[in-house]
């Protein structure tokens, strides 16, 4: 699997690694559909992502405007180069809490 949730007290976390595709992205989609219902911070680390489709991305997107603080702590450069190809850099950097 590449990617894993983990709950803790005051966030969830979504740790992304290896080669994240468009053939994950419904079961990563009804993974990350409770954390979005449950506006709760997440933080989200990708520094051992090989690739990511662009149908990732556009859901890590959603997650930010559904969730009150969205943390992007760590990323590998092939995350980093998906983001800049598509334009997102700004658009998926860390959020502050929403008031």
């Amino acid at each position: 699997m590449s990617f894993q949730i983990r709950q803790y007290e005051n966030e969830n976390a979504l740790i992304l690694s290896g080669a994240i595709t468009v053939d994950q992205a419904a079961e990563l989609h009804a993974a990350l559909l409770p954390l979005a219902l449950e506006a709760r911070p997440i933080a989200v680390e990708a520094d051992t992502v090989t690739s990511v489709h662009t149908s990732i991305l556009q859901m890590l997107l959603s997650l930010k405007q559904s969730v009150p603080q969205f943390d992007l702590r760590a990323v590998s450069p092939a995350f980093t180069d998906a983001m800049a190809r598509l334009g997102l850099n700004s658009l998926l950097a860390s959020s502050k809490t929403k008031p």
